[in-house]
C-alpha cells in the first residue's frame, strides 16, 4: 500500500518575526491551519509543533521535498513540504529514513554542515496521532515501519557510488576507526603475520595488552561484544536504520584442538545455555540467531560420521544407474563394501525395488536402526553415534525456544571435512521445525542451512535438498554465501592430494552464487503460480537469505524478486552482510523496505579471535579491492566535510540514466 495525499493539505514558507527563524504555514481544507517554525535544523520540531496544534487526529508524514538557503539567516529550509496518509502499518512509529535531496550551496560553518547530514538523515517524517505519542530515537518500532521503494529508485541509489547513507550514521570517532581497520586489513602482510604475533604474545605472557589492543579496535568494529546483552545497543541503532540483526556466537571447534569427550560433552553444553540467552536477546529486536554445529559436539565425531556419509556417497555414485537409482540387489553390495566385508545388511523396505538418492541417504542415515551395525562395522563407534544423538538434542533444545520466540536459527557452514555431517543434521532439524502449523497462520520456518556456492557441487546440493523439502512437506530454508574457507581448503587439498572442492575461478563463484539465487526465486514464483495464490512467508515453500557483500549480486536479487512477484518485506528472501562491511548496500537496503540483517559476532575475546582472523585472512583481499576502496573514499569524504565544513554530495534518488556511471564491483567476496 501506498501513502496518500491529504486532499488540500499543503504547507507554504511565511516570513519569520524574528531573525534566523523559519516558518511555516500548515493547513488541511479551509478551517484547519497550524504554525510551524524552526531556528535551524537542530531545533526544528514538526512533531512537537503538530502535536500541539492537534491538526490532525489521524497519522500522517510529512515529505520535505529539498533544501535551501535562507538569505540574510544562514539556515537551511526544506523547500516543499506535503501531507500524505500512510497506509496502517505505519500508524504510531516514528522513522528517519535519509531520502531528502541535500543542499546544492556550501555552508561557511562546520556545524551547518554536521546539521544538514542529520537533517537528511530525515527526510521521510512519520508521525502518529495524539493519542500515539512519537517515539524517541531511543526507541525501536519494528522494521515493519519502514516505506518500500519501487526496485528501481533502490537500484538507483545502489548505483550512486556518492551515496553517503552509511557513513552519516557513523560518529566521528567511529569514522576514523573504520578508515584505521580497513588500512590494516587491506595489508596482506599484516594480516598473514598476525597469528604468529597474537601466539607468540601469549607464550611471553602479554596476552592481556594484546587482547585489549584488539578488543578496542578489530573486535570493538566487527563484533557487538563479548555477551548477548551487550549486543542489543548494536541491534537497537540497527534496528533505527531499518537493519535486522543475527547473533552469532562464535565458539567453533576443528579436529586440531585436543580434548576428550568428557570435556567436549561439558564445553558443548556450556554453549548450549550460551545459545539460549542469545535466542532470547535476538527475541528482543525481531533478530536471528546463528549456530555453529562443531560447538555442539566433539569435532572427532564430525568427522568420523563425515567420512560414513561421504563413502556412502562414493558408493552410491559408483553403482547408480543411468536414471540415478539403485536396486535391492546393488543397496546390498553397497552395504558389504561400507562395512569392509563384515555384513550385508538389507536396508531397503520389503515394498521398495529401487531408491534413488534421497531415499538412499534415509536408508544410510544415523536415525536408520538398520545402519548402525554397517557403520559400526565401518569405523563409526558407538561413543560417535552417542555423541551424535546428543548433539542433536542440545539443538532440539535451541530450535525449541527459537520456535517459541519466533526466532529463525541460522546453521552455520564450516570446514568441508565436517560438512556432510553439518548438511544432515540441518535437513533433520528443517524436517522437524519448518512445518507450517495449519493452525497457526503466523508460524514460519526455523532452521536456514547455509549453503556454500565457492564449492563446486552448491548447485546440485541445493536442488537435492529443495526437492528433499518438497517431499517431505517442510519449507526449505537457505542462506546463500560465497564461502568463508576458501584459504584453508585449497592448502588442505594440496596437502592431502585432491582435487579442490573450490571452484577454479571467481567467475565461476559467481554463476554459481547467482544461478543459486535464480533458481530458489524461479521456485517460488511457479509454486505461487500453481497454488494461485501471492508469495508470503505463510505460503511459500522456500525462504532464503542472500548472504553477499557483492553489489551484483545484490541487484540481481532484486531484479528476479520483483520478475517473480516477491515483496521486499514478505520475509521469503532476505539479505545479509557482516557487521561492520559493506554498510552503504546495508543501509540502502533498509531504507527502502528490504528485509536487511547484519550478522553480529559476540563472545570472550580469546574465544573470538580464530573468528576475527579467518574474516581478516579470507577478506584481505577484498579490503584492497575496488568496493572496498570506494567506501574507503566516502569515509574519508565524511570524515573531511565534518572537519572543514565542505558540501555534502547530492544523493540520487531517481533512476540512473543509460550511460551513467555505477558502483564498481571488483569484490570477490570473499566471506559473503
Amino acid at each position: 500500500m501506498k501513502a496518500r495525499l491529504i486532499e488540500n493539505s499543503f504547507a507554504t514558507f511565511v516570513p519569520a518575526t524574528k531573525k534566523g527563524e523559519y516558518c511555516y504555514s500548515v493547513r488541511r481544507g479551509t478551517n484547519h491551519r497550524a504554525l510551524i517554525r524552526g531556528k535551524d535544523c537542530h531545533s526544528w520540531n514538526p512533531v512537537a509543533e503538530l502535536h500541539s496544534k492537534k491538526l490532525f487526529k489521524e497519522a500522517f508524514l510529512v515529505r520535505l521535498y529539498g533544501f535551501s538557503k535562507i538569505p540574510f539567516m544562514n539556515v537551511l529550509r526544506p523547500r516543499v513540504l506535503r501531507l500524505y496518509r500512510p497506509p496502517p502499518p505505519f500508524i504510531g512509529h516514528v522513522r528517519h529514513l535519509a531520502t531528502a535531496r541535500p543542499p546544492t550551496k556550501s555552508m561557511n560553518s562546520s556545524r551547518f554542515a554536521i546539521a544538514t547530514a542529520i537533517t537528511l538523515g530525515s527526510g521521510y517524517l512519520i508521525f502518529s496521532s495524539a493519542r500515539h505519542p512519537a517515539l524517541s530515537e531511543q526507541q525501536q518500532p519494528p522494521l515493519s515501519a519502514f516505506t518500500t521503494s519501487t526496485p528501481t529508485s533502490t537500484l538507483a541509489e545502489l548505483d550512486d557510488i556518492g551515496n553517503r547513507i552509511a557513513v552519516r550514521s557513523k560518529s566521528t570517532y567511529d569514522l576514523w576507526l573504520s578508515l584505521g581497520i580497513y588500512k590494516v586489513c587491506a595489508s596482506s602482510w599484516i594480516v598473514n603475520l598476525a597469528p604468529h604475533l597474537i601466539s607468540a604474545a601469549e607464550k611471553i605472557g602479554l596476552s592481556t595488552p594484546v587482547y585489549w589492543a584488539i578488543k578496542n579496535s578489530f573486535f570493538a568494529y566487527f563484533c557487538g561484544g563479548e555477551t548477548a546483552d551487550e549486543c542489543i545497543p548494536v541491534m537497537e541503532k540497527l534496528t533505527r536504520s531499518g537493519i535486522g540483526s543475527i547473533l552469532d556466537l562464535s565458539i567453533e571447534a576443528d579436529i586440531d584442538h585436543a580434548g576428550d569427550r568428557q570435556e567436549y560433552a561439558e564445553s558443548a553444553e556450556h554453549v548450549t545455555q550460551l545459545t539460549l540467552k542469545s535466542v532470547g536477546a535476538a527475541a528482543q529486536e525481531n533478530g536471528m540467531a546463528a549456530i555453529k554445529v562443531t560447538a555442539f559436539s566433539s569435532p572427532m565425531t564430525l568427522l568420523s560420521l563425515n567420512k560414513w556419509f561421504e563413502h556412502a556417497r562414493e558408493e552410491f555414485a559408483s553403482h547408480m544407474d543411468q536414471d540415478g537409482r539403485i536396486n535391492r540387489k546393488t543397496l546390498l553390495d553397497i552395504t558389504s563394501k561400507l562395512s569392509m566385508g563384515k555384513s550385508q545388511v538389507d536396508l531397503m523396505p520389503e515394498q521398495v525395488t529401487d531408491v534413488d538418492w534421497i531415499d538412499y541417504m534415509r536408508l544410510v542415515s544415523p536415525q536408520n536402526p538398520k545402519a548402525e551395525p554397517v557403520m559400526l562395522d565401518a569405523g563409526v563407534s558407538n561413543e560417535d553415534l552417542a555423541d551424535f544423538k546428543h548433539c542433536i538434542e542440545r539443538l532440539e533444545r535451541v530450535c525449541d525456544l527459537a520456535k517459541t520466540k519466533h526466532v529463525k536459527i541460522m546453521v552455520d557452514a564450516e570446514q568441508s571435512y565436517f560438512q556432510r555431517t553439518i548438511d544432515h543434521i540441518a535437513m533433520l532439524l528443517q524436517a522437524k521445525y519448518n512445518h507450517r502449523d495449519n493452525d497457526d497462520d503466523t508460524s514460519m520456518p526455523v532452521v536456514l542451512n547455509t549453503y556454500q556456492m565457492y564449492t563446486k557441487e552448491a548447485q546440485s546440493k541445493l536442488a537435492i535438498d529443495v526437492e528433499l523439502a518438497r517431499r517431505e512437506g517442510f519449507v526449505f530454508g537457505a542462506k546463500l554465501v560465497r564461502g568463508a574457507y576458501m584459504v584453508s581448503e585449497r592448502k588442505r587439498a594440496t596437502e592431502l592430494g585432491i582435487p579442490s572442492p573450490i571452484c577454479d575461478t571467481l567467475q565461476d563463484t559467481h554463476n554459481s552464487y547467482n544461478g543459486g539465487v535464480v533458481f530458489l526465486l524461479n521456485k517460488i514464483h511457479q509454486h505461487a503460480i500453481d497454488t494461485n495464490q501471492p508469495t508470503s512467508l505463510s505460503s511459500s515453500p522456500i525462504v532464503f537469505m542472500v548472504a553477499s557483500h557483492n553489489r551484483d549480486t545484490v541487484k540481481l536479487t532484486i531484479k528476479e524478486m520483483d520478475r517473480n512477484g516477491v515483496l521486499p518485506r514478505t520475509g521469503v528472501v532476505t539479505f545479509g552482510q557482516l557487521y561492520g562491511m559493506q554498510d552503504q548496500i546495508s543501509y540502502c537496503l533498509g531504507k527502502n523496505g528490504y528485509s536487511i540483517y547484519k550478522y553480529l559476532p559476540y563472545g570472550q575475546i580469546q574465544e573470538v579471535i580464530p573468528y576475527l582472523l579467518r574474516r581478516a585472512q579470507e577478506n584481505s583481499a577484498i579490503f584492497g579491492g575496488g568496493a572496498v576502496t570506494m567506501e574507503r573514499k566516502l569515509m574519508w569524504d565524511e570524515a573531511k566535510t565534518r572537519l572543514w565544513g565542505q558540501p555534502t554530495p547530492e544523493v540520487i534518488t531517481t533512476p540512473a540514466v543509460d550511460g551513467a556511471a555505477a558502483a564498481p564491483n571488483t569484490s570477490s567476496d570473499g566471506v559473503y
